[in-house]
């Protein structure tokens, strides 16, 4: 039961480990989680009644257990073979890679088990030659996957990137050149050149129309891999890396920009949490060669062994273990074979396009999730309010418990994932290379990251009108007055459409009326309403975009806050859903009443400083939000644009202060868009991710004649 069971956990693994890449499905994680957990423990305890059993001999039961004894232990080598795992996973966590001490240490408890097993039965066994070899592969097995472990360790990760030390010019001897010169009566002097460096090219950037096909985009996206993966261990890049990087990314139009980075994240991913450091290494290949082959020697050699003392139901289990064990193999070989990194190692020609060709066919094109989680204040107010109506039920559950209910509620909650839309990467992309533009000395792009809202608003001249909700607050209650204020503008749109569809047969009518009279007049008409209707449609754009940016934003902020700056946005949350609660009391309210209601709230006659100054007692953002909802909605030709850019500088911000550490761990769990924009910044030379440019620069000795 033991072993099959253990056979059964790892096809779970090979199968299922590797879609935690591209999904986000809480009960796909848990059954990973499940069979990770279980994979180890199974096959240790039965390598512990293994070796209990054969210490204990033949029990008193005669030869015939003794040889079933020794078919028992033929096996063994193959609990070694399931706890080296497979490909798809070696990690469930990043925390998996800091213990591989621990499983080098269980490596050597299990091994020397194992063969305590196998040898207690050599003086009776006719599988001595099968059972050395499946040794092999087992022993081979669990080393990868501890060499695995250690290769993505974050010591072993960072002294693998750090460059060789370089002393730098010859300081002694330069002095030394010098004053010799300066002795024999030479006219010296010592002349610091400062290096030109390329930056934005504007030329580049405008143009956007470079076109890569998938092998090339491949290539090029893991020559940047080999670079940019020091940001995980948040190792400075230099800035010839970022010259490189930004004269090609700013070529590229927004959708293989994105691809590119898809695959730089894929990449990371298997670096971390698969075998990817091992069977992509020039030894990877043989072992993996040799593992498949050793196997199916050892399952030649098993069938023609005379199998008569064995009882048949042991022996079908082998026969089991060993197709397991085979068909594993081929699959990791498919793996290996099928992987981007072996097609990039074909030479460039025909064959390799046939080959990339019939790959797109055959592999899953997901490489992460593609979804944002939405999530809304009010929505999730409004739902915890229905559930905490019986106060009964939520003061019992606070005492068995010892939590809240509405963080109970919360947690619990299902979370909504919504496609990334194209329009939202093409916007984000755009936003990004119209800052570049502004750049115009090397800590300017360390001020473009550090912006969240502030340089947009200036920018569009209404830093005066908003910069309170950016500048004089921090982080998490901007996202918390910003969330709320576009949900209620976005709502007041909504009916002003509804209102203008009530009266749309009239206009229609007239419309059909002034074509009549006025032919050439209605033409002119149609044309500038067709302008204004294109200008609505943007604003319309702008407006959705807005939307599914404040639900991500909001996500991050209260179920993703590792990835956020540290502050009290959970406190934020509660104290202004009890404003709210106690503002609409017991109502039975929806999210269109609370929003109508909110935007009648007359908040004009208060000034922002007494609004703010509420004390220790409650940290609620809710009718600073709608002071703010009530200013935007008084700019109505630009209340969209400035909404959406806003947005995505907060989101820029907020990729820009995660570690590489907090986005390396959201690999595994389908991706984040916050990852997305992250490693886009940093291509583009956006961040403090990079040395100062001030350092390059060359000295000189010059002798005048």
């Amino acid at each position: 039961m033991l072993v099959i069971l253990s056979l059964g956990l790892q096809v779970v693994l090979i199968v299922f480990g590797g879609m935690r890449k591209y999904t986000s499905s809480r009960p796909l994680s848990f059954i990973i989680w499940s069979a990770y957990l279980l994979a180890d423990q199974v096959a240790t305890f039965g390598l512990g009644i293994m070796s209990n059993n054969q210490f204990g001999g033949d029990n008193g039961c005669g030869s015939g257990w003794v040889q079933n004894d020794n078919l028992l232990a033929f096996w063994s080598p193959f609990l070694l073979l399931h706890l080296g795992g497979p490909d798809t996973i070696t990690a469930f966590a990043l925390e998996d890679n800091e213990l591989w001490l621990r499983h080098l240490m269980g490596l050597v408890a299990h091994v020397v088990l194992a063969v305590y097993v196998f040898l207690w039965s050599i003086p009776q066994t006719r599988l001595l030659g099968p059972g050395i070899l499946m040794f092999c592969v087992g022993i081979a097995k669990y080393g990868e996957r501890t060499w695995s472990l250690r290769s993505a360790s974050t010591d072993n990760l960072r002294n693998s990137m750090v460059s060789q030390p370089e002393a730098g010019p010859n300081y002694a001897k330069f002095m030394e050149e010098y004053a010799t010169k300066s002795n024999a009566g030479l006219d010296v002097a010592i002349v610091i050149q400062t290096e030109a460096t390329k930056g934005y090219n504007e030329e580049e950037g405008e143009s956007g129309g470079a076109e890569y096909s998938d092998i090339d985009l491949t290539d090029k996206a893991h020559y940047f891999f080999l670079t940019f993966k020091k940001l995980i261990v948040d190792l400075i890049l230099s800035f010839q890396d970022r010259n490189e990087s930004q004269s090609f990314f700013v070529k590229l139009k927004a959708e293989q920009a994105f691809k590119a980075v898809e695959i730089e994240l894929s990449l990371m991913y298997e670096m971390l949490y698969t075998k990817a450091p091992v069977i992509h290494t020039k030894l990877g290949p043989f072992l993996r060669l040799f593992t498949f082959t050793t196997t199916f020697v050892s399952f030649i050699l098993f069938i023609f062994t005379h199998k008569t003392h064995y009882r048949k139901g042991d022996v079908i289990i082998t026969y089991v273990l060993f197709i397991g064990g085979l068909i594993l193999e081929a699959c990791s070989l498919v793996l290996l074979i099928s992987s981007n990194q072996a097609l990039l190692k074909l030479p460039q020609g025909h064959c390799r396009e046939v080959c990339a060709s019939a790959l797109r066919k055959v592999k899953l094109k997901n490489k992460w999730s593609g979804k944002m989680t939405q999530s809304n204040l009010i929505k999730s107010w409004i739902h915890d309010e229905k559930w905490l109506l019986n106060k009964t039920r939520s003061q019992v559950w606070e005492k068995v418990c010892g939590v809240s209910y509405r963080q109970i509620v919360q947690i619990c909650r299902p979370m909504d994932g919504i496609p990334v839309p194209q329009e939202l990467k093409q916007f984000i992309f755009k936003e990004l290379k119209r800052k570049l533009r502004t750049v115009d000395d090397p800590k300017g792009y360390k001020r473009l990251s550090n912006s969240r809202g502030e340089w947009v608003l200036q920018w569009m001249g209404y830093r005066n009108v908003f910069g309170w909700s950016v500048d004089d607050v921090e982080f998490d209650e901007s996202i918390l007055l910003w969330h709320i204020a576009t949900d209620l503008c976005y709502q007041s749109d909504k009916y002003d459409d509804n209102v203008t569809q009530q009266q749309g047969q009239f206009q229609k009518v007239k419309i059909w009326v002034e074509k009549l009279l006025h032919p050439k007049q209605q033409q002119q008409q149609q044309n500038e309403g067709t302008d204004k209707k294109e200008e609505n449609e943007g604003k319309d754009k702008n407006g959705w975009l807005s939307k599914i940016m404040s639900d991500y934003m909001f996500y991050l902020l209260m179920l993703c806050n590792t990835m956020m700056t540290s502050g009290i946005g959970h406190i934020r949350y509660a104290d202004t859903c009890a404003e709210a609660s106690r503002f609409f009391g017991e109502e039975d309210v929806n999210w269109k009443m609370v929003c109508e209601r909110l935007l009648e709230e007359d908040t004009s006659a208060v000034e922002w400083e007494l609004l703010h100054n509420q004390g220790d007692r409650s940290m609620s953002v809710l009718f600073h939000a709608c002071s703010l909802a009530q200013s935007l909605n008084n700019e109505k030709e630009k209340k969209w644009e400035i909404i959406s850019a806003v947005w995505v500088e907060m989101l820029c911000y907020a990729a820009s202060q995660c570690r590489g550490y907090q986005h390396a761990q959201r690999l595994s769990k389908g991706g984040e868009l916050l990852s997305f924009v992250w490693l886009l910044m940093a291509h583009l030379g956006i961040g403090d991710m990079y040395r100062r440019e001030a350092h390059r620069q060359k000295v000189k000795l010059i002798v005048e004649k």
